[in-house]
């Protein structure tokens, strides 16, 4: 099959699956950690809406690790990538310095994903 050599779907006994995708955590932990930094850096900004996408973001990220338990060991990486890509779009959804946000995550893996956890603002 063609898009077995391209690397999209895994032969398994009697039945094809799709191999799972890592760009969706990526994308979604960029968003989640996007909203965390201007929640904490701009906290006069703070509304509903950027609580509901924290939310959201989390529970996405959540059933994708359920659906896909093998992405678990990948999380470390695509933590320290998403967070390098957040740090530019707070930047610049803030109209802050990139130097404002510090270069590495200020959260860990875990605040990240609590579902009780927002940073305290600056």
């Amino acid at each position: 099959m063609e898009l077995e050599a391209h690397g999209q779907i895994a032969p398994t006994v009697g039945k094809t699956r799709r191999k799972p995708s890592k760009r969706p955590q990526s994308r979604e932990l960029t968003v989640l950690l996007t909203h965390l930094l201007k929640w904490q850096f701009q906290p006069s900004r703070q509304g509903a809406s950027w609580t509901l996408t924290i939310r959201v973001q989390r529970m996405d990220i959540a059933d994708l690790l359920n659906d896909e338990p093998g992405l678990i060991p990948e999380i470390p990486q695509a933590f320290e990538k998403a967070y390098r890509k957040a740090r530019l779009l707070a930047a610049n959804e803030t109209g802050m310095d990139e130097a404002t946000f510090p270069k590495q995550s200020p959260y860990t893996i875990e605040q990240t994903m609590a579902d009780d956890y927002l940073p305290e603002g600056n």
